[in-house]
C-alpha cells in the first residue's frame, strides 16, 4: 500500500469561521456560537439557551464578517 502525505491542518488560532455547537451543561441544552475572525485576534463565544437564536446570530456574524458558517449540532435526528 502507497503512503498518501495528507497536508497539515492549520491551527485553531488561524482558522476563520463561525461555529454553531450544542452542548448539554448543568442539566440544560445549550448552544454554543464561536466567531473565529483570525488576525491574531481571540475567538468570542456567546451561549443561547434557543438554538433558533443561536443561529440567527451566528449567520448574522457569518454574514458581517464573511466568515463560513459551519453547524456542528446537527445530528439528523428531528432536523
Amino acid at each position: 500500500m502507497v503512503a498518501i502525505d495528507l497536508p497539515e491542518l492549520p491551527r485553531p488560532s488561524a482558522l476563520r469561521a463561525v461555529f454553531v455547537e450544542r452542548h448539554h451543561l448543568a442539566d440544560s441544552d445549550l448552544t454554543a456560537v464561536t466567531v473565529h475572525i483570525g488576525c491574531g485576534r481571540k475567538a468570542r463565544r456567546q451561549w443561547f439557551s434557543d438554538r433558533g437564536l443561536a443561529l440567527a446570530h451566528a449567520a448574522e456574524m457569518a454574514d458581517h464578517h464573511a466568515l463560513p458558517l459551519f453547524d456542528l449540532g446537527t445530528s439528523g435526528e428531528g432536523e
